[in-house]
């Protein structure tokens, strides 16, 4: 990824993604405890493109092909029925002590009362995706995005929807490779009071990105600032970025994720650390990648 588009408002500009100084203003984690992980540099992004939801409607929906990506589970039979003998358990529990649970420690114990639900409501729909990765949010102010393997959406308190898109459609501004966007993080930061949107294109060695997008306001449908990061930083063209994981700090946001290569073998996991003051703004932002994070020996080497 050494030269990347910007879009803007339907405006093309050309940009690279450069490289900077030794990361010294952003904290690493501590090297005492963690000490697979290497030293990075620090580097910038410029932003890649700008999802307005106006010009988006009237060029209508790809639509995209869902194609199953995820390896399936291996069977564990001996752990299932032994969770489900448990579950059992816990029922007849209740059905013998409907005033609550017994006292068997000398403290009394009552069951938490039914949760109140408030407003419910179907959204997005069916997607083909099992399971369909949910995520959302709401605001302050009652906006609320939600967003699955396929599908984003924006709603206020009472379900009632002032857009929804395929994830492709949302982050075509920047991923046109193919309409394969998935895993999809939604955060909104009270600090910033601002939305924060994380999803994946593509999954081999060959095409692995790391999708996000930055809103301009606390109101979604005033458009997202988007940002492409390669999923393969890391180790470039010989792993692919899945399942990321997003945490927001008043400073910065971080993403992690777990590195495979083609064949399916973990090659370990990484950590995005990217600034935020200017990524509201659409500006140049920098950001730190942390590499060779292993799993310490608890399911085989890396």
């Amino acid at each position: 990824m050494n030269r990347i588009a910007v879009v803007a408002l339907a405006v093309m500009l050309p940009a690279f993604l450069g490289w900077g100084q030794e990361a010294g203003r952003l904290s690493a984690p501590d090297q005492a405890k963690i000490s697979s992980i290497s030293p990075s540099v620090e580097m910038t992004a410029e932003a890649q493109g700008f999802f307005d939801p106006a010009v988006a409607s009237q060029a209508g929906q790809w639509n995209p092909t869902i194609t199953e990506v995820h390896k399936p589970l291996p069977s564990q039979p001996n752990e299932d029925e032994e969770y489900r003998i448990k579950t059992q358990e816990k029922l007849e529990k209740i059905r013998q002590n409907p005033q609550g649970w017994p006292d068997t420690e000398g403290v009394s114990r009552n069951m938490a009362s039914a949760p109140i639900v408030g407003n419910e409501w179907e959204n997005l729909g069916e997607g083909g995706w099992v399971p369909p990765d949910n995520a959302g949010a709401i605001s302050a102010s009652g906006y609320i995005v939600s967003a699955k393997n396929s599908q984003i959406g924006y709603y206020d308190i009472n379900g009632n929807a002032s857009a929804e898109w395929s994830l492709a459609d949302f982050f075509s501004p920047i991923y046109g490779t193919d309409n394969f966007v998935y895993d999809p993080r939604v955060e909104y930061s009270n600090y910033h009071n601002k939305w924060i949107v994380v999803a994946l294109g593509g999954a081999s060695q060959s095409n692995t990105n790391v999708l996000v997008a930055f809103s301009k306001t606390s109101n979604p449908n005033d458009g997202f600032w988007m940002y492409d990061f390669g999923g393969d930083l890391c180790d470039n063209g010989d792993v692919w970025f899945d399942y990321p994981k997003i945490a927001v700090s008043v400073e910065e946001l971080f993403i992690t994720g777990n590195l495979f290569n083609d064949a399916g073998d973990f090659q370990g996991a990484t950590t995005y650390q990217i600034e935020l003051a200017d990524a509201w703004t659409g500006g140049t932002i920098s950001y730190v990648t942390y590499c060779n994070i292993d799993n310490a020996g608890l399911f085989g080497s890396a």
